[in-house]
């Protein structure tokens, strides 16, 4: 009879609590569909280092991460509006902060992330919430990484051969990056360079 055995999460999955957490890369996978709900959102991919949870990488010894997508939206019920006020230390932005939000302006800021284990045995955060009073200031790691798809083409094209295989797809399937690699090959086509044949973009 064969007997199964039950999957054990891999060390470098980050353990199921709550931690301090320091937000370090945020990528803009563009507009996606949600097959569940029938519609389609602009998506922001949000990574966050847990500080307290080390483990050696290659020798080197990096904090665990754990990531969440959100949807672009900044009404008062979105999740996004939720990460934003952890991440503003439990203040509400003003409604001129709103229109004007900058995802970029909030790397390397801190909260306190909970995470859980999926059917895969993948860390997923469950829940996001301001720093505890009293927490000490925890120290970033990882360098900041930011990407959004109003960049230019040479910009996310460095960024996005950092990131997995199926993120990578992920942002490629997008109708802003179509658009952009489009409107890039059209100009790349147009162009006429009488140095060698070297582009100037």
């Amino acid at each position: 009879m064969a007997i199964n055995i039950p999957k054990t999460p891999s060390k470098f999955v980050a353990p199921k609590g709550t931690f301090p957490a320091i937000l370090y890369k945020i990528i803009d996978l563009g507009t996606q569909e949600n097959k569940k709900f029938g519609n389609s959102n602009r998506i922001l991919d949000f990574t966050f280092e847990l500080p307290t949870e080390q483990k050696e990488f290659d020798w080197v010894t990096k904090p665990l991460v754990v990531n969440r997508e959100y949807t672009l939206s900044m009404s008062e019920k979105a999740n996004l509006s939720w990460l934003l006020y952890a991440l503003n230390r439990g203040v509400d932005l003003t409604e001129n902060q709103k229109d004007t939000f900058d995802a970029k302006d909030r790397l390397g800021k801190q909260c306190t992330v909970t995470v859980d284990h999926n059917e895969a045995w993948y860390a997923v955060i469950t829940s996001v919430s301001p720093t505890v009073k009293g927490m000490s200031e925890q120290v970033q790691t990882n360098p900041s990484v930011y990407m959004d798809l109003e960049m230019s083409m040479q910009e996310i094209n460095d960024i996005i051969v950092t990131l997995p295989e199926f993120k990578q797809n992920k942002i490629k399937s997008s109708p802003e990056f179509i658009a952009k690699s489009e409107e890039y090959m059209r100009r790349m086509e147009e162009f006429v360079w009488e140095d060698e044949g070297q582009v100037p973009f």
